[in-house]
């Protein structure tokens, strides 16, 4: 995994220096959070107004792959330095728009600072966007690290149960 991991390094040092706010989600951000998962490639979301100018930066970095690019959605495929990497914005949630929080927790990849997207943002993502299959996979993960209410991001507020009970649906 060394090699994915100085992929991800020279990733979060490019985007970083050309100031494009950034978190890990997916199956990687996952199993950095305990989840005992296994993982092939990086999932980095950014906020739609930043989408091209991130898409721009990876096109440099290795092979460009378009997958989806809508009014709602943006995903583009790339490989370099031995990693997958998607570059993800958007979901389709009903008219809301998911955007970064202000603050995430960060952890350190080969001494340069990750942010980590919450695992309840994720699942709320994964859930609303159609990729219930993908959430539910995640809802062992709920069992041994308890849902926080309060770690969803202002833009996924509105999709939190107003009972507090997970799962919601």
């Amino acid at each position: 995994m060394a090699l994915k991991e100085k992929a991800l390094k020279r990733l979060c040092e490019k985007l970083t220096k050309s100031d494009i706010r950034f978190c890990l989600a997916g199956s990687w951000m996952l199993s950095q959070r305990g989840m005992e998962i296994s993982w092939h490639s990086f999932d980095v979301v950014v906020d739609p107004e930043q989408f091209s100018a991130a898409d721009r930066i990876l096109t440099r970095l290795g092979m460009r792959n378009e997958v989806v690019l809508s009014e709602d959605n943006s995903e583009v495929h790339f490989h370099f330095d031995g990693a997958d990497i998607q570059l993800l914005s958007g979901f389709s949630l009903h008219g809301t728009v998911y955007r970064l929080p202000e603050s995430m927790e960060t952890i350190s990849v080969l001494g340069q600072q990750v942010p980590l997207m919450t695992p309840e943002d994720w699942y709320a993502l994964l859930l609303h966007s159609g990729n219930q299959k993908e959430a539910q996979s995640m809802e062992s993960f709920f069992q041994s690290h308890p849902f926080r209410m309060h770690a969803l991001s202002p833009s996924l507020a509105a999709y939190a149960p107003s009972d507090g009970r997970f799962p919601f649906q």
